[in-house]
């Protein structure tokens, strides 16, 4: 929304699923021309992102498995 050029963005995820509690180690590139105080406002929205808070209090995964036959014609 603040139309910065970002310029080219990769992320590159490192999980480790042997550590207690589970770890991420995340690296985000940005090849764009930003100032101290953009980069600074992308961290601070990183922090706040919804998917980030779920994942570090913990995701309870409920999963259904239904049948449903077809009804014949």
């Amino acid at each position: 929304t603040k139309e910065w050029d970002l310029g080219e963005v990769s992320v590159a995820v490192d999980y480790d699923h042997h550590a207690t509690p589970r770890r991420f180690e995340v690296t985000i590139t940005l090849t764009g021309e930003l100032s101290e105080e953009q980069l600074a406002r992308l961290e601070k929205v990183g922090a706040t992102c919804p998917v980030r808070k779920s994942l570090e209090a913990g995701v309870e995964v409920v999963e259904r498995l239904e049948s449903r036959p077809r009804a014949h014609a």
